[in-house]
């Protein structure tokens, strides 16, 4: 049986969204990655994530998470948890691009969100709710869905790399993508 695809996004000419197959399907759970022209895996979208987990290494700095770059965007069908796993509440649905220095460079994401991570050895990008009237999960529309010091995020030489990208086609174009993000029914 073929489940409805539960997301859609504008996408460039050439830029494709492809369906992830997994064991969990049946459940209602969809993941998929945007791919450019070239096939490269550029953003990952996933709904009904639950049991997100991890654990500090030695080896993984702390990150200290700044916002470069945050704008409001309004998601059709989304309904917001009221609040985070500590009980902050929750705030508006926003793309934003986040970076942490790193003492050979920085490291950098850019996703949908709508809460702010607290600084540690990792975070999930996430819009913490889901579609629907009772939102019990979170979904995830992002370039990584965890980011940390170690093995994933942007990764760049320093600071000011990872701002210069804001100023790339690139980087416009990814966040076009992630802006006009629609959950169906």
């Amino acid at each position: 049986m073929t489940r409805p695809v539960p997301v859609s996004f504008e996408l460039p000419s050439g830029w494709s969204l492809v369906r992830l197959p997994s064991a969990y399907d049946e459940m209602g759970f969809f993941q998929a990655q945007i791919v450019d022209p070239d096939g490269a895996a550029q953003l990952y979208f996933s709904n009904r994530v639950t049991g997100l987990g991890g654990a500090c290494t030695p080896e993984m700095a702390t990150l200290h998470i700044e916002e470069l770059d945050a704008e409001p965007v309004e998601i059709a069908g989304f309904v917001p948890e009221p609040t985070d796993e500590a009980g902050a509440p929750t705030t508006d649905a926003r793309f934003v691009y986040r970076v942490s220095n790193l003492g050979d460079g920085a490291v950098a994401s850019l996703s949908l969100a709508n809460f702010t991570p607290r600084d540690s050895c990792m975070y999930y990008n996430r819009l913490l709710g889901g579609r629907g009237a009772t939102p019990s999960n979170s979904v995830v529309a992002a370039d990584w869905m965890q980011v940390d010091s170690t093995s994933s995020g942007r990764a760049f030489a320093s600071r000011a790399e990872a701002e210069a990208f804001m100023q790339t086609e690139e980087y416009a174009t990814l966040k076009r993508i992630l802006m006009s993000m629609r959950l169906q029914a």
